[in-house]
C-alpha cells in the first residue's frame, strides 16, 4: 500500500470513529531514549548473558541468572527515568489526530506530556477507575515517568521478558489484553514507531492472529521501513500481516513518518470550509496586485456570494466557517439555502475587539465565536477547524491567509472571477499548477481554468474543487 492509499484509508476510518493507534519505541528514537537492546544490554554485560536476537528470551535469560532480575529492573528503569521528555514534532502530531484510544509499548511518557488531556491509564486495575468517553493512552507494557524510582504499580505491570509475554492476557494485565482484543476486532488500527528487529513487533502480531482467530478482519496498517541488508524478508513478512488484515506501508526513511502524519492530520481536520476574503478597499495605497473590488462592484460580488452560498448547500457541504463580510454574506445564503437550517453548519469567527455593528443577519443566523484580537491567531483557530480555504476577493490579509494555510498543506481555492487577491492567487497557481494540490490530489486543469471564467461556471468549478478538498470526492 503506497502512503497517498493509506491517508485516505486510514483518514476515512478516522472520520468514521473506527481508528486506534499503537506506538513503538521508534516514534522516541530521536528524544534520546533507547531502543530495546540498548535497554538492556548493561545488565546482561554485568550478569554475563550473551545477547540473543530473541530479545524477549535474552531478557528472561538475564532476570533468571543470579541476581539478574534486580539487575535487569534497575538498569530499566533508570535508562528510561533519566531523560526528560521533549516531545517531537510526530508526538505534536498525533495529539492533532482525533482519534480517542491510544497504545503504546514504551515506557517513557513522551505521549502523554504531549497531550495532557489524555486519561493515562498505566497498569491494569486502572481500567476498573476510568470514566468512559475519555480520550486515553493504554501503556500496555508498563510507565517510567521521568524521574522516577520504579514502574508504576511494580514490577509486575514491566513487560520484557518472555514470562511477562506468556502470563500478559491471563495474569498480569487481563483487562487490558480483553480490550485490546476488543477494538482489534472492531477498529482500525495504525502501527507507528516498529521495526521488523523491535521484539514487540513480533509479540504485538501474535496478539492480532489470536484477537482476530474468530472474528472478521478489521484493516490495520503499519509504516515499515525496508531494512538495508532485506532479503526477501521484507516480502515475505508483508504477504504474512496481510493474510490477517495488516497492510504494509512501506517508507523510504523514518522521517517520512513524520511527512505521512502531516498529511493524515490535514485529511482528519473537521469536514468544513472556510471562506476567505473582503470587499473593503485596501487601507495602504500600494497594492498593486491586480483589480481589487471597489464600492462599485459590491453588489457584484453580494450577488457571486449569495449564488456561492446556494451553491455549496446544494453539494451538501457539511459546514463553513468565515471571518469577513463576504464569508459571512456566503454563509447566510448558505444557511437559508440548506433543506433544513442547522445553524451549527456556519460560524463566523470575529475578533474580540471588533467593535464593528452586527448586521440583522449576524444576530440570527448561524453561530458566532469572538476568538483572539491578533489576526495571526484569529487564522490559528480557523486553521484548526477547516480542510480547505475559499477565496474570494481580498486584500493584503487575505494574501497572509493563503500563505499560512498553504504552509501546513491546506488545499487553496481561489474564486479568480471575484477579482483582488483571489485572482492574484489564482494567476500565480496558474504558473506552477502541478507544485499545488487539492484534497492531496493533483489539482484539475480543467477545473481550475473554470475559476476565472463567467460566474456561474467559476462557481460550479468552485463547489467541485471544494468537495475534492473537504475530501467528500
Amino acid at each position: 500500500m503506497t502512503p497517498d492509499e493509506f491517508v485516505q484509508a486510514f483518514g476515512s476510518a478516522i472520520d468514521a470513529q473506527q481508528a486506534s493507534l499503537l506506538i513503538g519505541a521508534g516514534m522516541s528514537r530521536g528524544a534520546d531514549f533507547p531502543l530495546w537492546g540498548d535497554l538492556v544490554e548493561g545488565a546482561a554485560v554485568r550478569v554475563s548473558v550473551p545477547k540473543l536476537d530473541d530479545f524477549p528470551t535474552w531478557a528472561q535469560y538475564i532476570e533468571d541468572s543470579d541476581g539478574g532480575g534486580s539487575i535487569l529492573l534497575d538498569e530499566i528503569v533508570s535508562r528510561i527515568a533519566s531523560v526528560k521528555p521533549v516531545p517531537l514534532e510526530s508526538h505534536h502530531l498525533i495529539a492533532r489526530l482525533p482519534i480517542n484510544d491510544l497504545w503504546t509499548t514504551n515506557y517513557d511518557t513522551m505521549v502523554e506530556s504531549t497531550d495532557t488531556g489524555l486519561d493515562v491509564v498505566q497498569q491494569d486495575n486502572e481500567l476498573v477507575l476510568q470514566q468512559a468517553g475519555a480520550r486515553r493512552i493504554y501503556k500496555m507494557h508498563g510507565s517510567i515517568p521521568y524521574g522516577a524510582g520504579a514502574p508504576v504499580g511494580g514490577r509486575d505491570q514491566l513487560v520484557i521478558t518472555r514470562n511477562d509475554y506468556e502470563r500478559y492476557a491471563e495474569v498480569t494485565h487481563p483487562r487490558l489484553w480483553r480490550l485490546l482484543q476488543a477494538q482489534f476486532l472492531t477498529a482500525s488500527f495504525l502501527f507507528v514507531g516498529f521495526s521488523f528487529d523491535d521484539p514487540n513487533f513480533g509479540e504485538i502480531f501474535k496478539m492480532v492472529r489470536r484477537a482476530i482467530a474468530d472474528g472478521p478482519l478489521m484493516p490495520h496498517y503499519a509504516l515499515m521501513k525496508r531494512p538495508n541488508d532485506d532479503a526477501g524478508l521484507f516480502d515475505a513478512t508483508r504477504r504474512d500481516l496481510e493474510r490477517i488484515g495488516v497492510h504494509v506501508v512501506e517508507i523510504d526513511n523514518y522521517d517520512q513518518i513524520t511527512l505521512i502524519l502531516r498529511r493524515l492530520v490535514a485529511r482528519t481536520l473537521p469536514m468544513r470550509l472556510l471562506v476567505s476574503g473582503s470587499a473593503r478597499t485596501p487601507r495602504h495605497s500600494a497594492w498593486t496586485a491586480g483589480t481589487y473590488p471597489t464600492e462599485s462592484s459590491s453588489q457584484y460580488l453580494d450577488k457571486l456570494a449569495n449564488s456561492l452560498g446556494e451553491a455549496l448547500a446544494e453539494a451538501d457541504v457539511p459546514g463553513l466557517l468565515a471571518a469577513g463580510e463576504v464569508g459571512a454574506r456566503v454563509g447566510y445564503s448558505y444557511l437559508q439555502s440548506l433543506d433544513s437550517y442547522d445553524p451549527a453548519r456556519f460560524v463566523l469567527l470575529r475578533r474580540r475587539d471588533d467593535d464593528a455593528d452586527l448586521t440583522a443577519p449576524c444576530r440570527r443566523l448561524g453561530e458566532i465565536r469572538l476568538a483572539d484580537t491578533e489576526p495571526s491567531r484569529l487564522r490559528d483557530r480557523a486553521f484548526d477547524s477547516v480542510r480547505c480555504i475559499l477565496v474570494l476577493g481580498g486584500g493584503h490579509g487575505t494574501l497572509e491567509e493563503v500563505r499560512r494555510a498553504r504552509e501546513i498543506g491546506m488545499g487553496v481555492v481561489p474564486l479568480a472571477v471575484s477579482g483582488g487577491a483571489a485572482e492574484q492567487i489564482w494567476a500565480e497557481m496558474r504558473t506552477d499548477l502541478s507544485s499545488h494540490s487539492i484534497g492531496q490530489q493533483m489539482v484539475p486543469v480543467d477545473l481550475f481554468e473554470q475559476l476565472a471564467a463567467d460566474r456561474e461556471e467559476a462557481i460550479a468549478a468552485a463547489v467541485r474543487l471544494v468537495t475534492v478538498g473537504l475530501f467528500m470526492a
